[in-house]
């Protein structure tokens, strides 16, 4: 079965629509552990040229090849070329895109990109427990959770734990088959 998404590098195109879903506090929710609050114009600009500058970060824009439109972002950071480990992160600005599956697709072709083309040993993540489509999307594809940071994230006035997940490359290989 062909793809529905695709993956290619950001472009100066992306700024604006990626700008918005960065001010969108529902959006803002899952994405990240830190506070959901909308960022400004000069953090946005900030985190783009992180993400086109820094030799730790390798992004790309996430595309549905039907519509040829951007819906969201995915890539790699805190990349430990000497380790070969990196931190996954994505996503799906485009609400209209998401339970589709996309997100699943995207993390598969992003995996393999890691462990194909950066030569990663281990990918790795954080993500909320109430955040359960990602936790069953991670897990899905092979991730193993690894740690919790007790009571770390402070929510609406509550606090929430940080699951720490982990995939190697043998498990992946393994899994990848099946996927």
């Amino acid at each position: 079965m062909e793809s529905p998404i695709y993956m290619r590098p950001l472009a100066a195109k992306d700024f604006s629509l990626i700008a918005t879903w960065l001010q969108d506090k529902e959006f803002l929710a899952t994405y990240d552990y830190v506070p959901p609050n909308p960022m400004s114009l000069m953090e946005i600009v900030s985190l783009w040229m992180r993400y086109l500058n820094d030799k730790e970060v390798v992004v790309f824009a996430l595309c549905e090849k039907s519509s040829d439109s951007l819906i969201g972002w995915l890539g790699f950071d805190e990349w430990d070329r000497h380790n070969k480990v990196a931190t996954l992160f994505i996503g799906i600005g485009d609400r209209t895109m998401r339970g589709k599956g996309y997100g699943k697709q995207a993390v598969i072709e992003l995996l393999r990109y890691g462990f194909n083309e950066m030569k990663l040993y281990r990918a790795q993540l954080l993500v909320l427990p109430f955040n359960l489509a990602g936790v069953k999307l991670y897990e899905g594809v092979g991730f193993v959770q690894e740690g919790v940071s007790r009571q770390m994230v402070l929510r609406d006035d509550r606090r929430y734990d940080l699951l720490h997940y982990g995939l190697l490359r043998e498990e992946w290989e393994k899994r990848e088959k099946d996927i």
